[in-house]
């Protein structure tokens, strides 16, 4: 009978919570044209799901933006480091109601397979967490593969610039020679192809490169672009200062195989303990197990 009553009273709050968010999408003033949805790719989970967040984006992700500035301003900041084109009301509609169907979902599964309410508010309270960070998760991975892929491409796309301006071109031409001839996938070029876009936009130089490094927002990005634009100002040579610059990214990243390394034997201690251990604690024990069933007791393995 207890069952039951839980059973209803989860119905009833998902019908409220539901039929509230709905009905508050059509008394909100209409969606602005930034929550259409964009002509970039994004990533499965927000492209499945944009319609249905788009919906209650007015009432959920409104209020978050209103009474949390700075969390959307951090966000936004993540949107942008990832190029998702993207408002970030859909991105707080989508943890909110990820956290609820997940929550209610695994509420009732554990219910019903265990019938303990108190495992069932653990699971939906473990399972709700989880649907609440999962979007965050999908953007910070998006994130930090982009910037890795930047790292990477950076050495050579400096030697590149450098040597088309030894030719004679000058930066702006030598940056165009360089997304002309790279792979149009590459962040780095879709990022100096912006760039040039600005320039051409009207833009200058300067204007256009910090606005690259304010949307990358990488240190090591932020001091080469630093470096070209104060070579620039007091008239030095970028050619010099590009050469230097390609040696300290070759540094760089470097370093950065050289954390990713030193990370491998913390990382494999969690697969070691999970699935090689147990195997080897099996093999040991179980001769030990069957001898003590065949001899009766622990006493007679000293025998």
């Amino acid at each position: 009978m207890e069952e039951n009553h839980i059973f209803v009273y989860g119905a009833v709050f998902g019908m409220i919570f539901f039929s509230y968010l709905f009905v508050q999408m059509f008394l909100d003033e209409p969606r602005e044209k930034g929550a259409r949805r964009p002509g970039g790719r994004l990533p499965a989970f927000f492209a499945l799901g944009y319609w249905f967040f788009s919906m209650f984006s007015v009432s959920v992700g409104g209020f978050w933006k209103k009474y949390a500035p700075r969390t959307c301003e951090r966000m936004q900041k993540r949107l942008i480091a990832a190029n998702l084109k993207m408002p970030v009301e859909i991105v707080f509609t989508g943890q909110l109601l990820t956290c609820v169907i997940f929550g209610i979902v695994a509420f009732f599964a554990v219910l019903f397979i265990f019938s303990e309410p108190a495992f069932a508010l653990a699971g939906m309270l473990v399972c709700g967490f989880c649907g609440f960070v999962y979007p965050v998760n999908i953007i910070d991975r998006l994130v930090r593969t982009r910037q890795e892929s930047i790292i990477k491409s950076l050495p050579f796309a400096i030697d590149l610039l450098a040597s088309a301006m030894k030719s004679g071109l000058d930066f702006s031409a030598a940056v165009r020679y360089y997304v002309a001839n790279e792979r149009k996938d590459l962040p780095l070029a879709q990022e100096f192809a912006v760039a040039l876009r600005d320039m051409e936009l009207g833009k200058t130089r300067i204007e256009a490169l910090d606005s690259m490094a304010q949307k990358i927002q990488l240190d090591e990005f932020s001091a080469f672009i630093a470096a070209v634009i104060h070579g620039t100002e007091v008239g030095a040579s970028i050619v010099s200062t590009l050469k230097v610059q390609g040696e300290e990214m070759r540094r760089v990243r470097f370093n950065v195989a050289e954390r990713k390394a030193a990370r491998a034997p913390s990382i494999m201690i969690l697969p070691i303990a999970l699935f090689i251990m147990p195997a080897f604690i099996m093999v040991i024990a179980a001769p030990i197990f069957i001898k003590m069933q065949l001899t009766g007791g622990l006493g007679a393995l000293f025998k």
